[in-house]
């Protein structure tokens, strides 16, 4: 597994989907979207990974996948549901690619988000 094959469409946000969520208040949708904390949760997510603090960094993926799911962000929601499956299992190793990914999908979805 690898960064490039998850591809571009990482920063889709399913707009269609979260609107539903807030029965078509557009304007809350997006305050929910900017109000996530989403940046730094990834940030912190990093953090932990690079200190070796599995458990924290779990905890973390966890966080993430809510805020995803809530959002309506489909593919970082899925990427994130393997990488806190990995952690709980104690595969590190094999989260370091998730991690690249996660990080790539958050920043396009905060740089998204900061344009709409």
């Amino acid at each position: 597994m690898s960064v490039e094959n998850y591809g571009v469409d990482l920063a889709i946000i399913n707009v269609e989907d979260g609107m539903k969520r807030v029965l078509g208040n557009k304007k809350l949708f997006f305050k929910l979207l900017s109000g996530s904390k989403i940046q730094e949760n990834s940030d912190e997510l990093i953090a932990a990974m690079e200190s070796g603090d599995l458990e924290s960094a779990r905890l973390i993926a966890h966080k993430i996948k809510g805020i995803a799911a809530n959002l309506s962000m489909t593919a970082l929601y899925q990427i994130v549901v393997e990488l806190e499956e990995n952690l709980k299992a104690g595969v590190a190793g094999s989260t370091d690619e998730l991690i690249k990914v996660v990080d790539l999908s958050v920043k396009a979805i905060s740089q998204l988000v900061e344009e709409a």
